[in-house]
Formats: C-alpha cells, structure tokens, sequence
C-alpha cells in the first residue's frame, strides 16, 4: 500500500514507518537531501516534513521525470537539481548540499552503493544516510560499511521488524 504515490510508485507503509520512526528520534536533523528524485512523491513527503521543522529538502537526479500532476503540490522548501551524481569529481552544487550540517541523506537513486561511495568524501559525518531498497536491489551485507559509514543494526532490525527496505548508517570510521 503506497500512501503518498500511485502504481507502485512513491512511499509504501513500511518505508513511511520506518522514516517517520527515524524523524521522531532525532530534531536536529531536520533538512533532507534525496539522491534520486525520480517521479517527485518522496520528496514531497520530505517537503511537507522538512517545512514542518523549519528545515528545506534538496532533491537530485540525472534527468527530470517528475510526475507533472505532484510538482504543484510540492512545498517551496523544496529545490530540484538536474545534475549526474556519479559525475567525478561530483559537482559544486552536489558537495555543497551533502557537505552542510543537520541532514539526512536518502540514497535512492539507481547507482546506491556507487553513489555513496563516490560521495562519502563530502558529506558532513554527522548527517544520517539512509540508504533504499535493500534486500531488493542488493543484500544487506553489501551496507554493513561503505567507506566508514556503518549500518545501524538496531534500527536494520526495526526496518525487518516492519517490512521496511530503508536502512541507516552513521558515519564511524
């Protein structure tokens, strides 16, 4: 059941549990930069959370395939960004919003684990990742450690526990 979407597109119930979980446990991180944009239902998810806690959203992706009927709705905290993210070195403007303090950093973009790894360097160490479509698209053990970001194991069981495919790291190394 996808609760902000249609078709099997945007946020389904455990992915929502999972990011609300995660909002509750921590105020301070209260601005959210999505590596994946794709048809835009996420991040007006993140909008409408973001503008609630005074926070902004940048979103980013290869190519703008947002879904025209959602862009109207999204919340003007909002920034889209067309832009390659495996572009090496990564773009000012990609550096720049990783690179700020208090976020959380959604990786759901096609190319997850090149991303993270291509991006590490820049992201500030005390934002949060979250990474998507684990045991989907790739298996856990893949994200146990990208470059000194560690999966949360307790939260990696919640997400389980619930059905959710997001996982959290924190940078540790």
């Amino acid at each position: 059941m996808y609760l902000f979407g249609q078709d099997n597109c945007g946020i389904n119930k455990p992915d929502l549990q999972f990011f609300e979980e995660l909002f509750e446990s921590t105020k301070k991180h209260k601005n959210i930069v999505e590596l994946g944009t794709w048809l835009g239902f996420t991040a007006m998810y993140f909008g409408i959370v973001t503008s609630l806690r005074d926070g902004w959203c940048i979103t980013f992706d290869i190519r703008d395939n947002r879904f025209k009927k959602i862009i109207p709705l999204w919340t003007p905290n909002i920034t889209f960004i067309e832009v390659d993210l495996l572009h090496i070195p990564p773009q000012n403007i990609v550096k720049d919003a990783i690179g700020r303090e208090n976020c959380i950093i959604f990786v759901d973009n096609g190319s997850k684990l090149r991303e993270l790894q291509t991006l590490t360097p820049y992201i500030h160490k005390e934002n949060l990742v979250v990474i998507h479509d684990v045991d989907v698209q790739f298996p856990e053990s893949e994200i146990l450690s990208v470059n000194g970001w560690v999966m949360n194991v307790e939260r990696a069981n919640r997400a389980k526990e619930i059905g959710s495919a997001c996982r959290l790291l924190t940078y540790g190394g």
